[in-house]
């Protein structure tokens, strides 16, 4: 009698179980006209999602968790996929996005195909370099012409033409704030003027991209000045600036993007009026048998609930996201106050003081860069064992509005900005050096945990991002990450100047181990801290291996 009546609890447990679960599956090799069963799945994601949706819909008696199974590929995205409310679990359900093993690639890129040896051009190439260039078209994406700023071959980023090879810079000579513009010295290269010059310019613990408007030979060099708006920012804000010292030296520079410049191997110029790449191959590589990718999508995946109606009970799981593109700098420039965080408006105060803070120098309003994936009014999520890689911008974002948020498991490799990113900055208006504090507490980021994450090459399109960088949020935990390789700091939890209590209370940084950062700026730390932030703890954390920052201006300001 045992026996039967255990054999029954565990037939009808079994049967519970299977029936709780509804599985639809998306393959590269799919059709949307399919049933998405394992058999016949789905070609894209977005079909799989609406099938889950109408399900959902049409059952609202629906307990079920969804599972959303990714068979092994690669998936060529041209539009971001979106979670809204109506696709997240109900009750106690659960939605889950799952790669099905560990070859599954969510790609914001397209190739670039039917490379062909460069036989003749009218770009003003060296004799060298047309020797070894070769050409190929990119396409047209949703109809649109391409801004292309970076591109992956074989899985390794590489180089877009600059005046200066490897990790070589220039040092500018002198910088008029009033005449917004900048002296240079006069380089090898002529007639500069035909191509959308930009300049990447070194300042204490930022970078800042600035497209040329035009360029003036005088006798001890050469003038520059840029395109609005990022001309003005640049001009009028006072920290972080350009560098002028004879003992330390000037701040460092190099320009991008014109023709004359590809002149060594692994280094490509990208023609965007005739929508041609050229690239010159690192030795031994064969570009028709491999794979190059430029980036399409500035975000791949995005939770976008509202406050009244949150996106609840997602799992996202053993995702590759790969391929993001960066594209502000190609057309506002990109003038960042600190963490990746680019100026909107941003001056000094003449005379200095504000009511809240009496000796307050300076004003600034910022905004965020763009992530893979984007996360607004989110309860209840876990983004677990997946890559993100080959990234422009940020990898993580979580921006507003999101509770019980897990980011656990992953990995960050060659990101462009801060691998994770989240809470309040002061981009919904707030201007930087006010204090955080709502009344509204569906906005506020809560119960966030980054955990066991490892990092490795973040922060290098822009310098000045940490590897980990939230901003204004309550009870985050931030515990055992490895972070290694970046160009600035490698945690960077809070936001603001100021001592006055915000809404930050209860983080945690522990038991982290965080080496080789500041690679590139100083004025940083393996962990940075700003603002109040009650009932806190920083404990157990290793950090060390610092590294001598190749273009400090003081050198007792590294670190």
């Amino acid at each position: 009698m045992f026996r039967l009546v255990f054999a029954s609890v565990f037939f009808l447990f079994i049967n519970n179980y299977v029936f709780a679960q509804q599985y639809f599956y998306v393959s590269p090799n799919g059709h949307d006209t399919a049933t998405g069963n394992k058999e016949n799945p789905f070609a894209t994601i977005n079909t799989a999602i609406r099938a889950a949706r109408n399900l959902r819909r049409t059952d609202t008696a629906l307990t079920k968790d969804i599972y959303i199974i990714l068979q092994q590929g690669t998936y060529r995205v041209h539009q971001p996929i979106v979670l809204r409310a109506e696709d997240g679990g109900k009750r106690n359900s659960v939605t889950y996005i799952k790669g099905e093993n560990d070859n599954v690639v969510i790609s914001g890129g397209v190739q670039i195909k039917n490379w062909k040896k460069l036989t003749n051009t009218n770009l003003p190439f060296s004799k060298n370099s047309i020797k070894n260039i070769f050409v190929a078209n990119v396409p047209l994406v949703n109809g649109n012409e391409l801004w292309v700023r970076q591109m992956w071959v074989n899985n390794i980023k590489a180089t877009r033409a600059k005046s200066a090879n490897g990790n070589l810079m220039h040092r500018i000579l002198d910088w008029n704030k009033k005449a917004k513009s900048c002296l240079i010295p006069n380089l090898l290269f002529r007639n500069l003027e035909s191509f959308n010059v930009e300049m990447f310019i070194h300042q204490w613990w930022e970078i800042a991209n600035l497209r040329v408007s035009k360029m003036v030979q005088e006798t001890n060099g050469t003038r520059l000045f840029f395109h609005e708006p990022e001309s003005t920012i640049q001009n009028e804000h006072p920290w972080p600036a350009p560098w002028l010292s004879k003992e330390t030296g000037n701040s460092a520079f190099v320009l991008y993007n014109a023709p004359q410049f590809l002149d060594e191997p692994g280094e490509w110029y990208y023609d965007k009026k005739e929508q041609k790449i050229y690239y010159w191959p690192l030795l031994n590589q064969k570009l028709n048998e491999g794979e190059a990718v430029v980036p399409v999508l500035e975000n791949i995946f995005e939770c976008k609930g509202t406050a009244d109606n949150t996106v609840n009970n997602i799992v996202i799981e053993n995702i590759n996201f790969q391929h993001t593109a960066w594209n502000r700098p190609a057309t506002h420039g990109h003038v960042p106050h600190q963490a990746g965080l680019y100026m909107t408006e941003a001056y000094k105060l003449r005379p200095a003081g504000t009511r809240e803070k009496p000796r307050l120098d300076n004003q600034a309003w910022v905004g965020r860069q763009e992530a893979a994936i984007k996360l607004s009014y989110v309860n209840r999520i876990r983004i677990k064992r997946c890559k993100f890689q080959n990234l422009a911008a940020s990898g993580v974002d979580v921006i507003m509005g999101c509770k019980d948020v897990m980011v656990k498991n992953n990995v960050f490799k060659d990101v462009g900005g801060c691998a994770i990113v989240g809470g309040n900055f002061g981009d919904d208006g707030r201007e930087i050096h006010l204090p955080y504090n709502t009344t509204n507490n569906n906005e506020i980021c809560n119960i966030v945990k980054i955990e066991n994450n490892f990092i490795t090459n973040t922060a290098n399109e822009d310098w000045g991002s940490a590897a980990i960088a939230m901003g204004v949020t309550q009870n985050t935990h931030i515990l055992n990450n490895e972070i290694e390789n970046t160009s600035y700091t490698g945690i960077s939890l809070g936001w603001g100047w100021s001592a006055a209590a915000s809404i930050a209370n209860n983080n945690k940084i522990k038991a982290n181990y965080i080496h080789h950062f500041g690679k590139h700026n100083y004025d940083c730390a393996g962990i940075y801290t700003l603002g109040s932030q009650s009932n806190s703890e920083i404990l157990n954390n290793r950090i060390e291996n610092i590294f001598k920052a190749t273009y400090p201006h003081l050198p007792t300001h590294w670190f």
